[in-house]
């Protein structure tokens, strides 16, 4: 009978096509041994495994930040906040007029006395931390010579995946090789409630290093920002 460690390091190399959520919930089937063709049989339904999956996704992508999205902000004259994406985690990169925003976070700018009352051409933005939905720019524009656009790059969430021809990660051909790792995320959790224990640990830790990997591919990406560092915004 071939081992433990056989069996994980036969899908740690991971895969240079694209896993579906499908194909995933069938590794994470057979690393703790639910598999077969007799579904009665099967100690987890499709649906709960899948959810599995997707909260794995969730916790990879807050964990390493992969995805980056662009969106447009239109400014108003006379108006500080504007809506983000609901998929955005945190502001890569924000231009206005071929000018770079710089971030500034609501502590630093409270060294300025009145400053939510300061209008004129844009230098900063800044983000609203109580519900992290809204970006506010500083100083607000004070007519129509401050107002354009402002192109916005953003760390995002991945979209869900929900049906089985998903692929993970917003199907991003550079991280085809790191899907396998939400079988083992997944395959953890149902271990736990097997109570296999001696599986755990094994796929726990294949799964926090291919983690590691995922995150350096993501910060190894030739325009990212060296200074930023997965999980932890920048800026002052």
């Amino acid at each position: 009978m071939l081992g433990l460690g056989f069996l994980a390091v036969a899908f740690l190399a991971g895969s240079a096509n694209a896993l579906t959520l499908s194909d995933i919930r069938s590794q994470a089937r057979v690393l703790v041994s639910d598999s077969g063709s007799a579904t009665s049989r099967l100690r987890f339904t499709n649906g709960q495994i899948d959810d599995l999956i997707l909260d794995c996704q969730s916790e990879a992508v807050a964990q390493t930040w992969p995805i980056i999205r662009s969106s447009n902000i239109e400014l108003v004259a006379g108006t500080t906040y504007y809506a983000v994406p609901n998929s955005f985690l945190a502001i890569k990169r924000m231009t206005w007029r071929n000018r770079v925003l710089s971030e500034k976070s609501p502590v630093a700018l409270d060294q300025t006395k009145e400053w939510e009352t300061v209008s004129g051409t844009p230098q900063n933005y800044f983000v609203t931390f109580a519900s992290r939905t809204m970006i506010g720019i500083y100083p607000f524009p004070a007519d129509s010579t401050s107002t354009g656009t402002v192109k916005v790059e953003f760390y995002a969430q991945a979209n869900d995946i929900t049906v089985d021809a998903d692929v993970p990660f917003n199907g991003i051909r550079e991280f085809y090789s790191f899907h396998h790792i939400l079988a083992y995320c997944a395959a953890v959790r149902m271990a736990a409630i097997d109570g296999q224990t001696n599986l755990i640990q094994l796929y726990q830790q294949i799964y926090i290093q291919g983690l590691a990997r995922l995150a350096g591919v993501a910060m190894a990406r030739p325009s990212n920002n060296p200074s930023i560092t997965p999980g932890i915004p920048a800026g002052p």
